[in-house]
Parts: C-alpha cells; structure tokens; sequence
C-alpha cells in the first residue's frame, strides 16, 4: 500500500512540475509577443499594411496560445480525476 501511494505522490509531483514548467513557458512566449507588438510600435513610421499584418499575427498567436491552454487545462481535468479515481479505489481497499 505504502508504494501505491508513494506512486501516486510521484505522479502527481511529476503533473505538478510539468505544469509549472508549461505555464513559464507560456508567460514567458506571452512576454516576449507582446515586447514585439510594443518596439514595432514604437519604431517611428510603421505603414498601415505592416502594422495591421503585425497585429494579425499577433492575434493568430493568441489564439494558438488559447488552444494550447484549454488543451493543458483538459489534460489536467483528466490527470486529476485518474488521480481521484484511483484514491477512491485505494481507499476502498483500506
């Protein structure tokens, strides 16, 4: 019993990290999008076609981002239920 739980412990240890490590990369990409936006703006004359392809490709980018964190959070929603399920039956056996 006490390695099943220290194997659960470890999962969700290891569910933990990578979420972490997934949401500072997130901040991190979010970051360094929003510092483009910000200098091509500020460069001076920026014609109307460059800016607006800019902002396009900005928006493509959020919505990229969106989709990456609705995938992360459902994948998380799973992980965590496999994770009450299975502690549920741990607990029955107890």
């Amino acid at each position: 019993m006490y390695m099943q739980e220290q194997f659960f412990k470890d999962q969700i240890k290891i569910i933990h990290d990578s979420r972490d490590a997934k949401d500072e990369d997130f901040k991190r990409m979010q970051q360094e999008e929003h510092e483009k936006v910000k200098q091509s703006s500020t460069t001076g004359q920026v014609n109307a076609e460059e800016y607006r392809l800019k902002v396009e490709e900005y928006m493509k980018f959020v919505e990229v981002q969106d989709k990456e964190m609705e995938n992360f959070v459902a994948e998380k929603e799973k992980l965590l239920h496999a994770h009450g399920t299975g502690y549920a039956a741990m607990k029955r056996m107890h």
